[in-house]
């Protein structure tokens, strides 16, 4: 038989693995990242870095003159995509409403043909390898 005692501890440390976390207060610190931006290509002229909130819900303004910039560089394993509103969404056409850089960036956005728009916010997905699976090779099919 368990002690009255014994019993009572047991539940407590089961109740206590249960109490649910505030995500407020969780550290997100591997949520954060940078994005450089600069005004001339090849990350020359006036260069900031961002600091990034990582996820599609974490919108990420630019301030000053965006309308200068032409050239990204996400941090490493970072995809962005920006957008030419400061609400990260686009309304009606996409494909004039944002822009999407991939790691490691673009060091000449005048190469991109048509886009004219100042970028205004964006929003930034880590898409680094967060873990490793025992005997299995990704990007490989099983027949």
């Amino acid at each position: 038989m368990i002690g009255a005692a014994t019993a009572f501890f047991l539940l407590l440390s089961c109740s206590a693995m249960a109490i649910p976390i505030n995500p407020d207060s969780a550290d997100n610190s591997a949520d954060k990242a940078s994005v450089l931006i600069c005004t001339d290509i090849n990350y020359t002229g006036t260069c900031t870095a961002h600091p990034t909130l990582l996820g599609n819900n974490n919108c990420n303004s630019i301030d000053g003159d965006s309308s200068s910039v032409h050239s990204i560089k996400p941090d490493n394993g970072l995809d962005c995509i920006f957008y030419s509103n400061g609400v990260c969404r686009t309304f009606l056409d996409p494909s004039t409403e944002s822009l999407t850089i991939l790691s490691p960036g673009n060091a000449n956005l005048v190469t991109i043909s048509g886009w004219t728009q100042p970028l205004l916010s964006y929003t930034c997905v880590s898409v680094k390898a967060t873990g490793s699976f025992e005997g299995v090779e990704v990007g490989v099919q099983e027949r």
